[in-house]
């Protein structure tokens, strides 16, 4: 079962482009704002971040650019890795 699963998502993702997801359009491109708004009104000194999912790393990648302790949780295993990649540009 969990192998079924894990194709049917990697299969899915193959399908979209989920690097553009949340700019796109303006719509897409004020959720990202908005979602880096309010983690930002909450973030306390020493806060950290763990993002579940981590579909685009967009999010992920802002705030390890501004030196805040962050970890994500890829949904596939061929997500997390490709995470690791784009990270580390």
């Amino acid at each position: 079962m969990k192998n079924n699963t894990e194709k049917i998502l990697s299969d899915y993702y193959k399908t979209i482009n989920e690097d553009q997801r949340l700019v796109k359009d303006k719509a897409h491109y004020i959720e990202f704002l908005t979602t880096i708004k309010y983690i930002e009104k909450y973030l306390k000194n020493d806060d950290r971040i763990l993002e579940i999912g981590a579909a685009t790393r967009k999010i992920f990648i802002v705030f390890c650019s501004k030196r805040i302790y962050s970890r994500f949780c890829g949904i596939t295993r061929r997500k997390s890795e490709y995470i690791k990649i784009k990270s580390k540009d």
